[in-house]
């Protein structure tokens, strides 16, 4: 029947459902720590990267008079730029690093469980399996950054610019010829989903937050954690959170957001406009991502144990 498969131990002996226990633990164990360092890496390399922009920013640099006197002082200024560009360079490395070993968690966890699923068939052990995947990616989705665009110009040369001046009652006019070593930045951006729609609310949009943050955020989450529920305890008959599993899928926007994020990389990245323009796509938009589609795999596998049961 429909409540026996559903069982939270759904599985046919008891040292099996030992066995999915102990997997299920440590999985959830070690997506904790991965989660950790992966957001920590990310945001530390956002912070970071938003220094150097600002740093290097063209409002800085056109208005320092070292930049137009002091060449030994640029140099210097260039050198530690430099190795800054290399320490993020490596901080990012590293975020990508854990952010694999987590991607690697999760196909070793879903892989070994569907080993357990071969066997005894058993939808519902599927479907704790794929919300509990989709769980361990949620936090990395919504606190890590998910893109990052930007506006530079390297070694940017502004040509020769006539200054005039008077000088004992004479009109002096001469030319000076000017070029910025190094990158020049015109605009930098990269946020997480939660730090977007912070923005968006302090920014005073708040039917665009409000909308991000229902239903890309709010309707899958509460979504999935009813499915999770659902699914361990079947017996409950709960029918209105039945309902809401069933029914609230089409007001989830979190892969129209996820799509909307995609196309905005893909425009910036093409963009024509005479600067050279930079977009990366980070760890958090893969993360939400894999959140999407698991919990949409899971409500798919949810309806369909709960169909096969109704013909029993």
């Amino acid at each position: 029947s429909y409540k026996e498969e559903s069982s939270i131990y759904p599985l046919q002996t008891p040292n099996k459902s030992m066995r999915y226990l102990v997997i299920h633990l440590l999985f959830l164990l070690l997506a904790v720590g991965l989660n950790y360092q992966t957001i920590q890496y990310g945001l530390s390399y956002r912070e970071g990267k938003a220094a150097y922009a600002e740093t290097l920013n063209y409002r800085q640099r056109l208005l320092d008079p070292q930049e137009w006197l002091n060449k030994d002082a640029i140099r210097a200024k260039m050198a530690t730029m430099k190795a800054e560009a290399q320490r993020l360079a490596e901080v990012k490395r590293k975020g990508m690093q854990y952010f694999y070993l987590h991607l690697l968690l999760i196909l070793l966890y879903l892989g070994s469980l569907y080993a357990f699923y071969r066997k005894d068939k058993n939808r519902m052990l599927l479907v704790i399996t794929l919300i509990t995947a989709a769980l361990a990616c949620l936090p990395s989705g919504l606190l890590s950054p998910m893109l990052e665009i930007g506006a530079a110009e390297h070694n940017l040369d502004i040509g020769e610019i006539p200054i005039s001046a008077r000088v004992l009652e004479m009109n002096v006019q001469v030319e000076v010829r000017q070029a910025f070593a190094g990158d020049m930045y015109f605009y930098y951006q990269s946020k997480s989903v939660v730090e977007l729609i912070q923005l968006l609310f302090r920014q005073h949009n708040w039917l665009v937050g409000a909308a991000i943050l229902l239903f890309s955020v709010l309707f899958p989450l509460g979504k999935i954690i009813s499915t999770y529920y659902m699914a361990l305890r079947p017996a409950s008959g709960n029918r209105t959170l039945s309902f809401f599993v069933e029914k609230s899928g089409k007001w989830s926007m979190a892969d129209v957001f996820v799509v909307a994020v995609f196309l905005a990389y893909l425009a910036f990245s093409n963009i024509q406009s005479g600067i050279q323009t930079e977009s990366n796509t980070l760890p958090g938009l893969y993360f939400f991502l894999s959140y999407c589609l698991l919990s949409i795999m899971a409500s798919t596998f949810f309806a369909s144990a709960k169909n096969k049961a109704k013909q029993h």
